[in-house]
């Protein structure tokens, strides 16, 4: 993004005669993005999403089918994913503190890193719990108007290059000494005016201001609460993982209202019955539990993650839903439109499914030119109703993989951003 010059004033104003504390200005986005992840974090351990992914998203016919009906094991994955986000969150907090005079800020990184492996000695649980959902409650304020002002500084930008071209056409177009007004110009100026006083307060409210030292400091303190309360909520099913225990010793379990406890409270009958299977236990405690738990989130090379086909399945499921929900329209238009989705869902299939399909046509149309080109309309009706039972289940999971792997993408290019900044 391209800052205004008017923004950039408005930062020099706000610098302060102590140079030594920056503010975060342009990293104002890159600090919105990791505490928008800090919140979803906070808000999916909250004790409704955690009994949802229980009773709910664990026992879907989707994941049976697909992944595992072992709970410990669904767990173990649901408990990798959310340490491999805050590790996300973690490297941003400790980007923006490495400068820090604050050494809790500038040895983050190397703290987080031993809260992970268990070493708790230098951490003060029970006043970083103390404040937790206060500083949700600050990041969700201060990540709204941070995308507000991502936005309107978008219509800046458009607006002072439409004052550009403008003057270079009044210089080029009218050179007379007198010229008459333009309301044009007017109308145009009056937007660019109030535009810059709409940004103007959004900077005020915005991360764009804050100090480098604050939005590290909420950062780190809301980082090791979320690491806090997955131990908590996990460690009855992943006891690998370190228990969290506050000063001399004494055991700590985070009692913030919005909070999840342990896995321990009883599900639905009907939810407990679906798909389910003996929660087996892992009694093993390894020096390094989070590190050991990472490896969960890499599939085996026979899986469809592992052999990097996820996405393109995906899409396949998606193409085919999209062809089964469409309705048969009198417009030539729609006619061409299925055509076009139909033979990009061919050409989409891997090549030894597209021989099985080649091959499934083939013995088709044989049997249609043996009946004289009849069709069997109840044959048609009782694959329709299979195909939609089955996509019933296994469309949810083609679209979640979809916006998985899209977050996934944005993750790597945001990263590949920050090298090429260096």
């Amino acid at each position: 993004m391209v800052v205004p010059k008017y923004l950039l004033s408005i930062l020099q104003a706000r610098l302060g005669p102590d140079p030594n504390l920056p503010v975060l200005g342009i990293l104002a986005f890159e600090a919105a993005s990791a505490m928008s992840r800090l919140v979803s974090l906070s808000n999916f351990l909250s004790g409704p999403e955690i009994l949802r992914l229980r009773s709910d998203t664990m026992r879907s016919d989707g994941v049976a089918f697909l992944v595992s009906t072992n709970q410990s094991f669904l767990l173990r994955l649901a408990c990798a994913e959310l340490v491999a986000d805050l590790d996300r969150a973690a490297s941003a907090a400790a980007r923006l503190g490495f400068r820090s005079r604050d050494p809790f800020l500038s040895r983050f990184n190397r703290i987080y890193a031993d809260a992970k492996e268990g070493n708790f000695d230098c951490i003060d649980w029970i006043g970083i719990e103390k404040k937790a959902g206060t500083r949700v409650k600050k990041m969700e304020r201060r990540v709204a108007a941070t995308a507000r002002l991502h936005a309107e500084m978008d219509v800046l930008n458009q607006l002072e290059a439409s004052e550009r071209r403008m003057k270079q056409w009044m210089q080029h177009s009218r050179p007379t000494a007198v010229q008459k007004p333009d309301p044009a110009v007017d109308t145009l100026r009056k937007k660019l005016k109030e535009q810059r006083q709409r940004v103007r307060r959004l900077v005020d409210e915005s991360l764009w201001i804050e100090t480098v030292d604050k939005a590290a400091d909420l950062m780190a303190k809301s980082v090791l609460s979320i690491l806090a309360r997955i131990s908590t909520v996990f460690g009855h099913v992943v006891p690998s993982l370190p228990r969290i225990t506050a000063n001399r010793g004494r055991s700590y379990s985070p009692k913030a209202k919005h909070s999840s406890g342990p896995l321990e409270r009883s599900t639905p009958i009907s939810a407990a019955v679906r798909h389910s299977a003996p929660l087996f236990v892992h009694k093993e405690v390894t020096s390094k539990p989070f590190e050991d738990l990472s490896r969960v989130l890499e599939p085996p090379s026979k899986t469809v993650g592992g052999s990097g086909m996820a996405l393109l399945y995906a899409n396949v499921i998606v193409s085919a839903e999209k062809l089964l929900l469409a309705k048969s329209a009198n417009g030539p238009s729609d006619e061409e439109d299925m055509n076009a989705t139909r033979d990009e869902l061919y050409m989409m299939l891997p090549e030894r499914i597209r021989a099985v399909t080649n091959a499934k046509l083939r013995e088709y149309v044989k049997r249609e030119a043996a009946t004289a080109g009849g069709v069997d309309g109840a044959e048609a009706e009782r694959w329709k109703r299979r195909v939609e039972s089955t996509l019933k289940w296994l469309g949810p999971v083609a679209h979640d993989t979809v916006r998985w792997q899209q977050e996934r993408q944005m993750d790597r290019s945001s990263g590949s951003a920050r090298g090429r900044g260096r």
